[in-house]
């Protein structure tokens, strides 16, 4: 287990309490300073709550009663000598796993137990219950990943990240502060990745126009080869070019920042907010998958609709196909009038059908054959550990907050991206930007 205290968190904080009166300031007018946002943005991240477990992750059927009450328990332990509660309040929470057996579960599994274990009542394993929060619909952005163990030197483990999420939410506004007024780094550039798509799409068109002379000299081998590693190259650079980012969360959020409280009745404001949020899944190749199913009967009809759009998807996107780049998803969902699904839930209905449809690898490693041509290469990257055939790397659902016009039975749009970059889901790109302020 860890604290923020690992992070190197202690800092300067209590000197910065008095600043304000040292320059003869009013506190409204010092946290409008880089100093004043420097202790808010520190005090919030204290408040985070960071537990680490040693396990290896499983599933409902695969963990023993034993191995669901140690983890309840070390939960539970934790929250009470660091003077915690569970979360009464909306929450954003992140789940990783550090999985090292073979024949890793479906990820969507894994979640969903583990969400189980963090807030159920489980009579025949403990008399514990809400121990990291009371229900599943608390949850208003889900970040889930696997962390495979590809060389076989990490400890299995669960780690886990939750804090408030009107904090978060106060950390996004610092965010778009950040984004408008620093200079922040290449990596938050998305024009680059655009750049790079273009150039590796060109090299791949390139080789494509040279296939009959490389064929005509005995070259058809090193023809196959370097197509296989350019389409994999193409795919990468095109997923992260249309990779949903920060910028998205900010068009969703606006509206609730402290600063646009006051704004609120200002209806030109509210439909310029409303434009901007719907032209986010326009602008990255979103897949909609039109409202969830509210009533019984419906999923049937609600998974067809997904077939319908996977296959619309991949006729538009032939250069994806198949795929040889682990991939990820991410979702946006703006829940019906009623009935709405947790977010977990959501995911696990949706995901089958990705897979199934789109058969995407769980590793580079396990897509490219020309690793098995390179007997010392190949040795070099194969894995001590049985990966699934196909599976999805890593996922994030974001809930959207109703609008009066918003449709009766909710939108979801989904969003395929990186799978390779898990590291660098929309959470961790907020607290990138807002360490700019220090």
């Amino acid at each position: 287990m860890f604290t923020p205290e690992h992070f190197g968190i202690n800092k300067y904080i209590a000197g910065d309490i008095t600043r304000c009166e040292q320059f003869n300031m009013k506190r409204s007018e010092y946290l409008n300073t880089e100093k004043g946002k420097a202790l808010e943005k520190f005090k919030r991240f204290r408040k985070n709550i960071w537990i680490e477990i040693d396990q290896e992750p499983g599933t409902k059927k695969s963990l023993s009663q034993e191995e669901k009450a140690r983890f309840r328990k070390e939960v539970s332990n934790f929250l009470k000598s660091n003077k915690r509660k569970a979360f009464r309040n909306d929450i954003i929470l992140k789940i990783e796993f550090f999985t090292s057996q073979d024949n890793v579960p479906p990820l969507r599994t894994l979640t969903k137990n583990y969400l189980d274990l963090l807030h159920k009542p489980m009579p025949d394993v403990d008399k514990l219950n809400r121990i990291l929060f009371n229900d599943d619909d608390q949850i208003k952005l889900l970040i889930t990943n696997y962390n495979f163990d590809y060389f076989g030197n990490k400890k299995p483990r669960i780690r886990i990240r939750a804090q408030r999420f009107s904090l978060f939410k106060e950390d996004l506004e610092l965010a778009q502060f950040v984004h408008r007024n620093y200079d922040v780094q290449e990596e938050f550039n998305r024009s680059n990745n655009l750049s790079n798509f273009d150039n590796d799409y060109d090299q791949y068109l390139d080789l494509l126009n040279d296939e009959k002379w490389m064929v005509k000299n005995d070259m058809l081998d090193s023809f196959n080869l370097t197509k296989q590693f350019l389409r994999q190259r193409v795919q990468e650079s095109y997923l992260k070019s249309n990779s949903i980012n920060f910028e998205n969360l900010f068009n969703i959020f606006q509206s609730s920042f402290k600063k646009n409280k006051i704004l609120l009745e200002n209806e030109s404001l509210q439909r310029i907010w409303e434009t901007m949020e719907k032209i986010s899944p326009l602008a990255f190749n979103a897949i909609p998958l039109g409202g969830a199913p509210i009533a019984s009967g419906q999923k049937k009809i609600f998974k067809q609709t997904i077939e319908e759009k996977l296959d619309e998807f991949k006729s538009k996107h032939k250069i994806l196909f198949p795929l040889v780049h682990p991939i990820g998803i991410i979702l946006f969902y703006t829940p019906p009038i009623r009935n709405s699904l947790d977010l977990d839930n959501l995911a696990k209905m949706i995901m089958p059908k990705l897979i199934e449809s789109f058969n995407p690898p769980p590793s580079i490693h396990s897509s490219l054959e020309y690793l098995e041509k390179f007997p010392e290469l190949y040795k070099l990257s194969k894995s001590k550990q049985k990966l699934p055939k196909t599976a999805i790397t890593n996922y994030q659902v974001v809930n959207r907050t109703r609008r009066q016009n918003s449709p009766e039975a909710g939108e979801i749009d989904l969003f395929i991206t990186d799978g390779m970059q898990s590291f660098y889901n929309l959470w961790s790109q907020i607290d990138s930007l807002t360490d700019f302020v220090d």
